[in-house]
């Protein structure tokens, strides 16, 4: 009788502490909320990464019901360059030629990550609360599992880590894991801006002139209209003769194989796919600091003349020089090495053939799962080969890539040099 006693005190000790600590978390997610609700409005850039997403989506939003969405890489958005969701409906705009579309359903764009925190930390099921180090300093993360779907993270997202400004208390990161524990998409706020202000014509339905410039301002006085009109009909036969003028007196220089090399910006571009293959786009832009419009010109004009091809993988575009020094194969094995987890994974496996998930998990410092993830993308492009031993997996590098995944490794190498 006495040990069922001191059982039950002990069970009683433990659902008390239980409770004390689930409370600060909870509170801390009702603050995050209720801060959140004091936003008029806020810009920020969102850095998005997960399996075959890695991308920056310039967002601006008045919560709950006006957001605009601006992508780095409209391919990764159905060919959307634009995205604006205001009185209901959602507008969707892609290059080239701004041909706008519309729905009326309202629901989160890609990139209203701080949307779908807010929504889990409102409805969910707070589960607890643990500290971390972002940029040098110590921020509370609380851990929540969502209520339901929580667009625009991926169906599988059962479990969201809220990284929180001490500040401002407003999300700082959001992190998915689905039910194995495995990252499935992280989306990192940088430069948030809130209650700056955002002009009236930010969520206007009104085409672009341009993919990446600003929407024009709406406005109903009808003689600004008229004058813009009249002026643009003065300018437009003003600029007409003197491009024409230009062209006759210059002379039309199409591009050919022979001077395709002769504009310096795009030769810098050549030479810079030539030393690194398997590059991507925004590296390039990076590194040439070319807008992206520019950038596309120059990479379709030296892909037309033939003097680059483009292999797409995981929704990204690498480029490499296009004169048969790269095969199909050390195309492949190059991209696969642009990550950095698959070529510490490769470079074990050349060393070591024959390693299990677990071996390669723990020499790597990472998870089972991701571990997955990996081989299943090296084995779909021929890199790599299961081997199973009853119900044990091991991996090797398939005997037809070695070659090529050591001179694709002495690459790399020597423009690390």
């Amino acid at each position: 009788m006495r040990s069922i006693s001191l059982w039950l005190v002990l069970v009683l000790v433990c659902s008390l502490a239980g409770v004390s600590a689930a409370a600060p978390a909870e509170e801390v997610a009702a603050a995050v909320v209720s801060a959140y609700h004091q936003v008029s409005d806020y810009t920020a850039d969102v850095a998005v990464h997960g399996p075959g997403v890695d991308e920056v989506v310039r967002v601006a939003a008045m919560p709950p019901g006006r957001f605009r969405a601006e992508y780095g890489d409209p391919s990764l958005h159905h060919g959307s360059a634009l995205a604006v969701l205001s009185e209901g409906s959602i507008w969707w705009y892609a290059p080239p030629r701004c041909t706008g579309g519309s729905t009326g359903v309202e629901k989160p764009l890609d990139g209203d990550y701080m949307t779908a925190g807010i929504a889990a930390l409102s409805t969910g099921k707070v589960t607890g609360m643990h500290e971390a180090v972002m940029d040098g300093r110590v921020v509370p993360v609380v851990d929540v599992i969502p209520l339901g779907t929580i667009d625009p993270f991926p169906p599988d997202t059962g479990r969201l880590s809220i990284w929180i400004d001490g500040k401002t208390m407003l999300p700082l990161r959001i992190d998915g894991y689905d039910s194995t524990g495995a990252l499935v998409r992280s989306a990192e706020y940088h430069d948030l801006r809130v209650n700056a202000g955002l002009p009236g014509d930010t969520f206007a339905f009104e085409k672009p002139r341009g993919v990446w410039e600003r929407i024009p301002p709406v406005t109903s006085d009808f003689l600004m209209n008229l004058a813009f009109l009249l002026a643009q009909m003065v300018i437009l036969p003003v600029e007409s003769y003197v491009a024409l003028h230009m062209w006759v007196s210059l002379g039309y220089r199409r591009i050919t194989q022979k001077n395709i090399l002769e504009n310096d910006t795009r030769c810098r571009i050549y030479q810079i796919i030539r030393e690194d293959p398997g590059i991507r786009r925004k590296d390039i832009a990076r590194i040439t600091r070319t807008n992206r419009g520019t950038l596309r010109y120059h990479l379709a004009a030296l892909r037309e003349a033939g003097k680059i091809a483009v292999e797409q993988a995981a929704g990204c575009c690498r480029y490499y020089e296009n004169n048969g020094k790269y095969s199909g194969r050390e195309r492949a094995t190059l991209s696969a090495l642009g990550n950095t987890t698959r070529r510490e994974i490769l470079e074990n496996l050349l060393q070591t053939p024959g390693l299990s998930r677990q071996e390669i998990a723990g020499r790597l410092g990472i998870s089972g799962p991701a571990v997955s993830r990996h081989m299943d993308r090296l084995q779909k492009v021929g890199i790599v080969e299961k081997s199973m031993d009853g119900r044990a997996a091991s991996f090797a590098i398939a005997g037809e890539s070695e070659h090529t995944l050591i001179r694709a490794l002495h690459i790399m190498g020597g423009e690390n040099d």
